[in-house]
Protein backbone atom coordinates (compact mmCIF):
# COMPACT_ATOMS: atom_id res chain seq x y z
CA UNK A 1 0.00 0.00 0.00
CA UNK A 2 2.76 2.45 0.95
CA UNK A 3 4.79 1.73 -2.18
CA UNK A 4 1.73 2.10 -4.41
CA UNK A 5 0.77 5.41 -2.83
CA UNK A 6 4.29 6.77 -3.12
CA UNK A 7 4.46 5.79 -6.80
CA UNK A 8 1.12 7.46 -7.49
CA UNK A 9 2.04 10.67 -5.67
CA UNK A 10 5.23 10.94 -7.76
CA UNK A 11 2.95 11.54 -10.76
CA UNK A 12 1.96 15.24 -10.87
CA UNK A 13 -1.68 15.88 -10.11
CA UNK A 14 -2.27 15.63 -6.37
CA UNK A 15 -0.98 19.07 -5.40
CA UNK A 16 0.40 17.52 -2.23
CA UNK A 17 3.50 19.00 -0.57
CA UNK A 18 6.77 17.20 -1.26
CA UNK A 19 7.39 16.79 2.48
CA UNK A 20 4.61 14.18 2.55
CA UNK A 21 6.41 12.10 -0.08
CA UNK A 22 9.60 12.34 1.95
CA UNK A 23 7.78 11.16 5.07
CA UNK A 24 6.17 8.23 3.20
CA UNK A 25 9.58 7.29 1.82
CA UNK A 26 11.08 7.29 5.34
CA UNK A 27 8.23 5.10 6.58
CA UNK A 28 9.07 2.55 3.89
CA UNK A 29 12.84 2.72 4.27
CA UNK A 30 12.69 2.45 8.06
CA UNK A 31 10.06 -0.32 7.92
CA UNK A 32 8.07 1.74 10.42
CA UNK A 33 4.64 0.59 9.33
CA UNK A 34 1.15 1.75 10.28
CA UNK A 35 -1.61 -0.53 11.55
CA UNK A 36 -4.25 -1.05 8.87
CA UNK A 37 -7.72 -2.40 9.66
CA UNK A 38 -9.58 -4.76 7.35
CA UNK A 39 -12.83 -2.81 7.08
CA UNK A 40 -13.64 0.67 5.88
CA UNK A 41 -13.16 0.54 2.11
CA UNK A 42 -15.75 0.09 -0.64
CA UNK A 43 -13.91 0.79 -3.90
CA UNK A 44 -14.09 4.58 -3.96
CA UNK A 45 -10.78 5.11 -2.14
CA UNK A 46 -9.16 3.33 0.80
CA UNK A 47 -9.91 6.27 3.04
CA UNK A 48 -9.64 4.65 6.47
CA UNK A 49 -6.36 2.87 5.77
CA UNK A 50 -4.71 5.95 4.31
CA UNK A 51 -6.08 8.25 7.02
CA UNK A 52 -4.55 5.93 9.61
CA UNK A 53 -1.27 6.05 7.70
CA UNK A 54 -1.34 9.83 7.72
CA UNK A 55 -1.97 9.89 11.48
CA UNK A 56 0.98 7.54 11.93
CA UNK A 57 3.22 9.81 9.86
CA UNK A 58 2.26 12.73 12.11
CA UNK A 59 2.94 10.72 15.28
CA UNK A 60 -0.69 10.48 16.42
CA UNK A 61 -0.64 6.69 16.08
CA UNK A 62 2.26 4.34 16.81
CA UNK A 63 4.28 2.77 14.01
CA UNK A 64 5.76 -0.72 14.10
CA UNK A 65 9.19 0.89 14.63
CA UNK A 66 10.44 4.27 15.75
CA UNK A 67 9.51 6.94 13.20
CA UNK A 68 10.31 10.64 13.21
CA UNK A 69 6.96 12.42 13.33
CA UNK A 70 6.07 15.02 10.73
CA UNK A 71 4.54 18.39 11.55
CA UNK A 72 0.73 18.36 11.50
CA UNK A 73 -0.75 18.51 8.00
CA UNK A 74 -3.25 20.98 6.67
CA UNK A 75 -6.27 20.14 4.54
CA UNK A 76 -4.18 20.78 1.43
CA UNK A 77 -2.32 17.54 2.19
CA UNK A 78 -4.88 15.44 4.05
CA UNK A 79 -7.52 15.08 1.34
CA UNK A 80 -5.19 14.31 -1.59
CA UNK A 81 -3.22 11.79 0.48
CA UNK A 82 -6.37 9.77 1.19
CA UNK A 83 -7.74 9.96 -2.37
CA UNK A 84 -6.44 6.60 -3.52
CA UNK A 85 -7.16 2.87 -3.58
CA UNK A 86 -3.55 2.09 -2.76
CA UNK A 87 -4.40 -0.64 -0.24
CA UNK A 88 -6.65 -2.48 -2.69
CA UNK A 89 -4.12 -2.09 -5.51
CA UNK A 90 -1.28 -3.30 -3.28
CA UNK A 91 -3.23 -6.41 -2.28
CA UNK A 92 -4.05 -7.00 -5.95
CA UNK A 93 -0.33 -6.87 -6.79
CA UNK A 94 0.48 -9.46 -4.13
CA UNK A 95 -2.25 -11.92 -5.09
CA UNK A 96 -1.43 -11.62 -8.79
CA UNK A 97 2.19 -12.44 -8.01
CA UNK A 98 1.13 -15.49 -6.00
CA UNK A 99 -1.29 -16.62 -8.69
CA UNK A 100 1.35 -16.29 -11.42
CA UNK A 101 3.45 -18.96 -9.70
CA UNK A 102 0.44 -21.21 -9.16
CA UNK A 103 -0.49 -20.92 -12.84
CA UNK A 104 2.96 -22.12 -13.88
CA UNK A 105 2.66 -24.94 -11.33
CA UNK A 106 -0.71 -25.92 -12.78
CA UNK A 107 0.75 -26.31 -16.27
CA UNK A 108 3.52 -28.56 -14.93
CA UNK A 109 1.20 -30.68 -12.78
CA UNK A 110 -1.25 -31.11 -15.67
CA UNK A 111 1.70 -32.27 -17.78
CA UNK A 112 2.58 -34.94 -15.20
CA UNK A 113 -1.06 -36.07 -15.15
CA UNK A 114 -1.03 -36.07 -18.95
CA UNK A 115 1.86 -38.54 -18.96
CA UNK A 116 0.44 -40.64 -16.13
CA UNK A 117 -2.88 -41.00 -17.99
CA UNK A 118 -1.44 -41.54 -21.51
CA UNK A 119 -3.35 -38.54 -22.81
CA UNK A 120 -3.67 -37.35 -26.41
CA UNK A 121 -1.63 -34.21 -27.29
CA UNK A 122 -4.00 -33.00 -30.01
CA UNK A 123 -5.75 -30.37 -27.80
CA UNK A 124 -2.63 -28.21 -27.62
CA UNK A 125 -1.49 -28.66 -31.22
CA UNK A 126 -1.05 -25.65 -33.49
CA UNK A 127 -4.25 -26.58 -35.35
CA UNK A 128 -6.20 -26.70 -32.08
CA UNK A 129 -4.92 -23.24 -31.12
CA UNK A 130 -6.20 -21.76 -34.39
CA UNK A 131 -9.55 -23.50 -34.05
CA UNK A 132 -10.08 -22.37 -30.45
CA UNK A 133 -10.17 -18.61 -31.14
CA UNK A 134 -9.48 -18.18 -27.42
CA UNK A 135 -7.32 -15.43 -25.86
CA UNK A 136 -4.32 -16.91 -24.06
CA UNK A 137 -4.58 -20.26 -25.85
CA UNK A 138 -1.41 -19.82 -27.91
CA UNK A 139 0.67 -19.11 -24.79
CA UNK A 140 -0.81 -22.00 -22.80
CA UNK A 141 -0.43 -24.47 -25.68
CA UNK A 142 3.16 -23.41 -26.35
CA UNK A 143 4.11 -23.96 -22.71
CA UNK A 144 2.45 -27.38 -22.70
CA UNK A 145 4.37 -28.36 -25.83
CA UNK A 146 7.59 -27.30 -24.12
CA UNK A 147 6.75 -29.42 -21.08
CA UNK A 148 5.33 -32.49 -22.81
CA UNK A 149 7.13 -32.51 -26.15
CA UNK A 150 6.25 -35.54 -28.29
CA UNK A 151 4.77 -38.13 -25.93
CA UNK A 152 4.23 -41.81 -26.54
CA UNK A 153 1.17 -43.12 -28.37
CA UNK A 154 -1.96 -41.92 -26.58
CA UNK A 155 -4.21 -44.32 -24.75
CA UNK A 156 -7.37 -42.83 -26.30
CA UNK A 157 -8.43 -40.99 -29.43
CA UNK A 158 -10.55 -38.56 -27.41
CA UNK A 159 -9.83 -37.95 -23.76
CA UNK A 160 -12.36 -36.80 -21.13
CA UNK A 161 -12.64 -33.04 -20.72
CA UNK A 162 -10.27 -33.03 -17.74
CA UNK A 163 -7.48 -33.69 -20.24
CA UNK A 164 -8.91 -32.64 -23.59
CA UNK A 165 -10.50 -29.34 -22.56
CA UNK A 166 -7.80 -28.22 -20.14
CA UNK A 167 -5.77 -26.04 -22.57
CA UNK A 168 -8.76 -23.98 -23.68
CA UNK A 169 -10.23 -23.96 -20.15
CA UNK A 170 -7.02 -22.74 -18.53
CA UNK A 171 -6.56 -20.14 -21.25
CA UNK A 172 -9.46 -18.30 -19.61
CA UNK A 173 -7.41 -17.93 -16.42
CA UNK A 174 -4.33 -16.94 -18.39
CA UNK A 175 -6.07 -14.16 -20.31
CA UNK A 176 -8.06 -12.95 -17.26
CA UNK A 177 -4.86 -12.69 -15.22
CA UNK A 178 -3.21 -10.76 -18.06
CA UNK A 179 -6.09 -8.27 -18.17
CA UNK A 180 -6.00 -7.74 -14.43
CA UNK A 181 -2.22 -7.28 -14.42
CA UNK A 182 -2.53 -4.63 -17.12
CA UNK A 183 -5.22 -2.81 -15.14
CA UNK A 184 -3.22 -2.90 -11.90
CA UNK A 185 -0.02 -1.77 -13.64
CA UNK A 186 -1.87 1.23 -15.02
CA UNK A 187 -3.22 2.14 -11.59
CA UNK A 188 0.29 2.17 -10.14
CA UNK A 189 1.39 5.03 -12.36
CA UNK A 190 -1.47 7.49 -12.56
CA UNK A 191 -2.75 10.39 -10.49
CA UNK A 192 -6.40 9.65 -9.67
CA UNK A 193 -6.81 12.29 -7.00
CA UNK A 194 -9.97 14.32 -6.81
CA UNK A 195 -9.63 17.22 -7.29
CA UNK A 196 -6.91 16.71 -9.88
CA UNK A 197 -4.47 19.53 -10.59
CA UNK A 198 -3.62 19.77 -14.29
CA UNK A 199 -0.32 21.43 -15.15
CA UNK A 200 -0.36 21.10 -18.94
CA UNK A 201 -1.40 24.03 -21.11
CA UNK A 202 -3.30 26.66 -19.17
CA UNK A 203 -3.65 24.32 -16.19
CA UNK A 204 -6.70 23.97 -14.04
CA UNK A 205 -8.53 21.80 -11.54
CA UNK A 206 -10.56 18.78 -12.62
CA UNK A 207 -13.29 17.26 -10.46
CA UNK A 208 -13.86 13.68 -11.58
CA UNK A 209 -14.47 10.10 -10.41
CA UNK A 210 -11.21 8.43 -11.41
CA UNK A 211 -11.08 6.93 -7.91
CA UNK A 212 -14.18 4.85 -8.76
CA UNK A 213 -12.52 1.44 -9.27
CA UNK A 214 -15.12 -0.24 -11.49
CA UNK A 215 -12.55 -1.49 -14.03
CA UNK A 216 -10.46 -3.09 -11.28
CA UNK A 217 -13.53 -4.70 -9.72
CA UNK A 218 -14.65 -6.15 -13.05
CA UNK A 219 -11.19 -7.45 -13.90
CA UNK A 220 -10.87 -9.06 -10.45
CA UNK A 221 -14.33 -10.63 -10.60
CA UNK A 222 -13.49 -11.96 -14.07
CA UNK A 223 -10.34 -13.65 -12.79
CA UNK A 224 -12.19 -15.24 -9.87
CA UNK A 225 -14.81 -16.56 -12.29
CA UNK A 226 -12.11 -17.97 -14.58
CA UNK A 227 -10.44 -19.74 -11.65
CA UNK A 228 -13.73 -21.25 -10.55
CA UNK A 229 -14.26 -22.58 -14.06
CA UNK A 230 -11.00 -24.57 -13.84
CA UNK A 231 -12.19 -26.41 -10.72
CA UNK A 232 -14.42 -29.06 -12.33
CA UNK A 233 -11.72 -29.79 -14.93
CA UNK A 234 -9.09 -30.33 -12.23
CA UNK A 235 -11.45 -32.46 -10.15
CA UNK A 236 -12.13 -34.52 -13.26
CA UNK A 237 -8.45 -35.46 -13.56
CA UNK A 238 -8.31 -36.46 -9.90
CA UNK A 239 -11.38 -38.65 -10.37
CA UNK A 240 -9.82 -40.21 -13.49
CA UNK A 241 -6.70 -41.17 -11.56
CA UNK A 242 -8.89 -42.83 -8.93
CA UNK A 243 -10.86 -44.80 -11.53
CA UNK A 244 -9.72 -48.40 -12.29
CA UNK A 245 -11.36 -48.34 -15.74
CA UNK A 246 -9.00 -45.50 -16.69
CA UNK A 247 -5.76 -46.47 -14.92
CA UNK A 248 -5.99 -50.25 -14.69
CA UNK A 249 -5.06 -49.85 -11.02
CA UNK A 250 -7.09 -50.31 -7.88
CA UNK A 251 -9.77 -47.81 -7.01
CA UNK A 252 -8.34 -44.62 -5.47
CA UNK A 253 -4.84 -45.96 -6.24
CA UNK A 254 -5.11 -47.93 -3.01
CA UNK A 255 -2.53 -50.49 -1.96
CA UNK A 256 -2.53 -52.98 0.87
CA UNK A 257 -5.51 -54.95 2.19
CA UNK A 258 -8.91 -55.11 0.53
CA UNK A 259 -11.03 -52.11 1.44
CA UNK A 260 -8.07 -49.72 1.61
CA UNK A 261 -9.21 -46.18 0.82
CA UNK A 262 -6.03 -44.98 -0.88
CA UNK A 263 -6.42 -41.39 -2.05
CA UNK A 264 -10.21 -41.31 -1.74
CA UNK A 265 -10.15 -38.33 0.62
CA UNK A 266 -8.32 -36.18 -1.93
CA UNK A 267 -11.49 -36.15 -4.02
CA UNK A 268 -13.41 -34.76 -1.05
CA UNK A 269 -10.75 -32.16 -0.28
CA UNK A 270 -10.58 -31.05 -3.91
CA UNK A 271 -14.38 -30.87 -4.07
CA UNK A 272 -14.41 -28.71 -0.94
CA UNK A 273 -11.83 -26.40 -2.53
CA UNK A 274 -14.03 -26.19 -5.62
CA UNK A 275 -16.95 -25.00 -3.49
CA UNK A 276 -14.73 -22.31 -1.97
CA UNK A 277 -13.68 -21.15 -5.45
CA UNK A 278 -17.27 -21.00 -6.62
CA UNK A 279 -18.37 -19.05 -3.56
CA UNK A 280 -15.50 -16.60 -4.06
CA UNK A 281 -16.54 -16.14 -7.69
CA UNK A 282 -19.85 -14.47 -6.79
CA UNK A 283 -19.37 -11.04 -8.45
CA UNK A 284 -18.57 -8.45 -5.81
CA UNK A 285 -19.08 -5.71 -8.40
CA UNK A 286 -22.83 -6.41 -8.38
CA UNK A 287 -23.13 -5.10 -4.82
CA UNK A 288 -24.13 -1.51 -4.18
CA UNK A 289 -24.54 0.93 -1.32
CA UNK A 290 -25.41 4.61 -0.85
CA UNK A 291 -23.21 6.63 1.51
CA UNK A 292 -22.21 10.14 2.54
CA UNK A 293 -25.77 11.53 2.55
CA UNK A 294 -26.32 10.25 -0.98
CA UNK A 295 -23.26 11.94 -2.51
CA UNK A 296 -21.79 8.49 -3.15
CA UNK A 297 -24.84 6.55 -4.27
CA UNK A 298 -22.94 3.50 -5.52
CA UNK A 299 -19.71 1.61 -4.83
CA UNK A 300 -17.57 -0.75 -6.89
CA UNK A 301 -16.63 -3.04 -3.98
CA UNK A 302 -13.25 -3.62 -5.65
CA UNK A 303 -11.67 -4.31 -2.21
CA UNK A 304 -14.18 -7.11 -1.65
CA UNK A 305 -13.44 -8.48 -5.12
CA UNK A 306 -9.73 -8.63 -4.27
CA UNK A 307 -10.48 -10.33 -0.93
CA UNK A 308 -12.57 -12.96 -2.74
CA UNK A 309 -9.76 -13.50 -5.25
CA UNK A 310 -7.39 -14.12 -2.33
CA UNK A 311 -9.80 -16.75 -1.04
CA UNK A 312 -10.10 -18.34 -4.48
CA UNK A 313 -6.34 -18.51 -4.96
CA UNK A 314 -5.94 -20.22 -1.56
CA UNK A 315 -8.48 -22.87 -2.61
CA UNK A 316 -6.81 -23.19 -6.02
CA UNK A 317 -3.53 -23.98 -4.27
CA UNK A 318 -5.20 -26.79 -2.31
CA UNK A 319 -6.62 -28.27 -5.51
CA UNK A 320 -3.18 -28.19 -7.15
CA UNK A 321 -1.68 -30.00 -4.16
CA UNK A 322 -4.36 -32.71 -4.40
CA UNK A 323 -3.59 -33.34 -8.06
CA UNK A 324 0.16 -33.36 -7.43
CA UNK A 325 -0.19 -36.08 -4.77
CA UNK A 326 -2.49 -38.09 -7.05
CA UNK A 327 -0.37 -37.93 -10.18
CA UNK A 328 2.83 -38.70 -8.27
CA UNK A 329 1.35 -41.90 -6.86
CA UNK A 330 0.02 -42.96 -10.27
CA UNK A 331 3.40 -42.36 -11.91
CA UNK A 332 5.03 -44.51 -9.23
CA UNK A 333 2.46 -47.29 -9.58
CA UNK A 334 3.07 -47.31 -13.34
CA UNK A 335 6.81 -47.50 -12.77
CA UNK A 336 7.46 -44.22 -14.62
CA UNK A 337 10.61 -42.51 -13.37
CA UNK A 338 11.90 -39.01 -14.04
CA UNK A 339 14.15 -40.40 -16.75
CA UNK A 340 11.09 -41.63 -18.66
CA UNK A 341 9.43 -38.23 -18.92
CA UNK A 342 9.10 -36.99 -22.54
CA UNK A 343 11.22 -33.83 -21.97
CA UNK A 344 14.11 -32.84 -19.74
CA UNK A 345 11.98 -30.02 -18.39
CA UNK A 346 9.23 -32.37 -17.24
CA UNK A 347 11.87 -34.75 -15.89
CA UNK A 348 13.05 -31.98 -13.54
CA UNK A 349 9.44 -31.38 -12.46
CA UNK A 350 8.96 -35.09 -11.81
CA UNK A 351 12.13 -35.21 -9.74
CA UNK A 352 10.68 -32.55 -7.46
CA UNK A 353 7.32 -34.36 -7.30
CA UNK A 354 8.99 -37.63 -6.32
CA UNK A 355 10.18 -35.97 -3.12
CA UNK A 356 6.65 -36.53 -1.83
CA UNK A 357 6.29 -39.47 0.61
CA UNK A 358 6.37 -42.90 -1.02
CA UNK A 359 4.33 -44.57 1.73
CA UNK A 360 1.24 -46.26 0.29
CA UNK A 361 -0.53 -47.53 3.41
CA UNK A 362 -3.75 -45.81 4.49
CA UNK A 363 -2.98 -42.84 6.71
CA UNK A 364 -3.77 -39.19 7.18
CA UNK A 365 -2.88 -37.33 3.97
CA UNK A 366 -2.47 -33.99 5.72
CA UNK A 367 1.33 -34.09 5.68
CA UNK A 368 1.36 -35.14 2.01
CA UNK A 369 -0.78 -32.17 1.06
CA UNK A 370 1.28 -29.75 3.11
CA UNK A 371 4.47 -31.03 1.50
CA UNK A 372 2.86 -30.82 -1.94
CA UNK A 373 1.94 -27.17 -1.34
CA UNK A 374 5.51 -26.55 -0.24
CA UNK A 375 6.81 -27.93 -3.56
CA UNK A 376 4.63 -25.68 -5.72
CA UNK A 377 7.00 -22.67 -5.75
CA UNK A 378 9.89 -24.85 -6.90
CA UNK A 379 7.75 -26.41 -9.62
CA UNK A 380 6.66 -22.92 -10.70
CA UNK A 381 10.28 -21.85 -11.16
CA UNK A 382 10.99 -24.92 -13.31
CA UNK A 383 7.95 -24.51 -15.54
CA UNK A 384 7.95 -20.70 -15.69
Amino acid sequence: MLAVRLAQLCVPGSGIRVEVLDGLSRMLNDDALPSVLESGTIGTGDLAALAGTALTLMGERPASRSLEAMSPWGSENALPFMSSSALTIGRACLILDELKDLMHSMLAIYSLSFVALDANPSPFSHAAVVASVTPGMSEVAARLRDLIGVPRSPGRIQDPFGLRAFPINFSGVWSAATRMREQVASLLNVAQENPLFVFDGDGGVVHHAGFYQSALALATDGLSLALAQTGPIALSRIRMMNEPDVTGKRAFLAEGPAGASGLLMLEYIAASALVDMRQAAQPASLNTVSLSRGTEEDATFAPRAVLQLEQSVAAFQVMLACELVETTRLLRQRGLSSAEMPTDLLAHVATVAFRLPDAVHDRSLRDDLQQAQGLLPEIAVLSG
